[in-house]
């Protein structure tokens, strides 16, 4: 994938060869404060070229909460055909100030970038959908119609023994 990035921008990387995300810092060029319950829209000095049929996925990194941050938006999405820096909606949860660089603020990855594949569906307007066990259930309704584990190893340990 290729990337552009500022001259204070840390380059993506993986952590190991195991890692889903390439770990994203915010830009070092600059400190920032964050106030209590404060959402800032941080940078990170990369701009990428996501191959065709892809899309970048951000997401916090586990360890963010431990850092008093939150990504603002959950997972953000990067289309291919964005050129863009890449900037990350950073949200102090914690009730102190948060400083992000610097000489004494977070200077660790806060996000990391996955590159997922898509594909486009062809919309087909219709009259009914087929059926299926859950239907229309909303939220939660395929916990409410689930059998409890217990049961149904009780269920096969006699099927299996009679």
């Amino acid at each position: 994938m290729k990337i552009t990035k500022t001259e204070t921008a840390v380059t993506p990387s993986y952590a190991d060869n195991g890692s889903a995300g390439m770990d994203l810092y915010v830009d070092t060029e600059k400190e920032y404060i964050l106030e209590p319950g404060e959402t800032y829209l941080l940078p990170t000095g990369i701009k990428v070229e996501i191959p065709k049929n892809c899309f970048g996925a951000i997401y916090p990194r586990s360890s963010l909460h431990k850092k008093g941050l939150t990504l603002a938006n959950n997972v953000g999405i990067i289309d291919a055909s964005y050129r863009g820096e890449i900037m990350l909606p950073i949200k102090n949860i914690f009730a102190d100030r948060i400083k992000i660089n610097g000489k004494y603020g977070i200077r660790t990855p806060l996000c990391q970038l996955i590159i997922q594949p898509y594909r486009y569906e062809k919309i087909e307007v219709c009259n009914s959908l087929s059926e299926t066990s859950r239907g229309t259930g909303g939220f939660g309704s395929s916990d409410a119609k689930r059998e409890p584990i217990e049961n149904k190893l009780e269920d096969d340990k006699e099927n299996q023994n009679g």
